[in-house]
């Protein structure tokens, strides 16, 4: 059973939220009518990466997890994601070799933000796209970890994807 707090809208469109969740369920997304330009935020917590391992994330405020599927975050309006921004952060920085995020759309087709090189403990994926979406897709970031010599730990993600 899902609630609706009419004193709060998002672009204008009230949001239900799932009582024992806290989230607006898949089954309640609805395109949004607007010519508007939409930023989603993406984000995973803390957590220690293993080596060679692809793990995803999206919006809600959990650690990554080697399940595709699972971290699913929809588009709510048809359009063309114009910018896919995401950093992290490792209290223990790692050593530097390449690591690779994507952003991975209806758990088919991978899009390449960046690929990073680096052993400092922030790092930076971005990259302006031209994705096509339309309302009712989703995605999730996926992340391929390099094997490194020293693993970072403590990562944490945000991030931000932009639709037009």
């Amino acid at each position: 059973m899902t609630q609706h707090y009419s004193n709060q809208q998002v672009n204008r469109v009230p949001v239900y939220l799932d009582p024992a969740t806290g989230y607006i369920p898949s089954d309640q997304v609805a395109p949004v009518e607007s010519t508007d330009s939409i930023v989603i935020q993406v984000m995973a917590l803390a957590a220690n990466l293993a080596d060679s391992e692809t793990t995803y994330f999206g919006a809600m405020p959990v650690a990554p997890t080697t399940t595709a599927g699972t971290r699913k975050v929809y588009v709510p309006k048809s359009g063309t994601i114009s910018k896919v921004h995401v950093y992290s952060y490792s209290s223990t920085a790692g050593s530097g070799e390449q690591w690779t995020v994507s952003l991975r759309l209806n758990d088919t087709t991978d899009h390449l933000v960046a690929a990073v090189s680096t052993a400092a403990s922030e790092r930076i994926f971005a990259d302006d796209s031209a994705i096509a979406v339309v309302a009712g897709d989703f995605f999730e970031i996926k992340s391929i970890q390099p094997a490194w010599s020293t693993n970072p730990e403590g990562t944490s993600f945000a991030g931000y994807v932009f639709i037009e």
